[in-house]
């Protein structure tokens, strides 16, 4: 049931896995090939997706969390250093309120726009 796998172990994996499908789904039914990818630094600072383009890079943390915290954002800022174009950041989080804070636009998975 949706309650079982709310409080299932795994359930931020699961959620994290879904959201990347879909974006990969997204793209291929789109006729285009999927370009993402994940960070992770040697410093252990890691980002869940990464779209890197020549003029603008995409970082989106997925976090299975309904509520809004501003920590949420915290390694997309460290990682945004990291690129010398542009970079957009966002939190895809399984909340219902979008919104913007902490240089982050702050998503709910169902209103995900790929």
């Amino acid at each position: 049931s949706p309650q079982d796998l709310s409080r299932y172990y795994q359930f931020g994996a699961i959620f994290e896995n879904y959201v990347i499908a879909d974006a990969q789904k997204t793209a291929f039914h789109r006729g285009k090939r999927p370009n993402f990818s994940f960070y992770r630094d040697s410093h252990g600072n890691e980002v869940d997706l990464v779209q890197d383009r020549a003029t603008k890079a995409h970082l989106w943390e997925i976090k299975a969390t309904q509520t809004y915290h501003a920590r949420l954002a915290k390694t997309l800022h460290k990682v945004a250093l990291e690129w010398d174009v542009p970079t957009a950041l966002e939190v895809i989080y399984s909340g219902a309120e979008e919104l913007q804070a902490q240089g982050a636009l702050f998503r709910p998975w169902h209103q995900i726009a790929w």
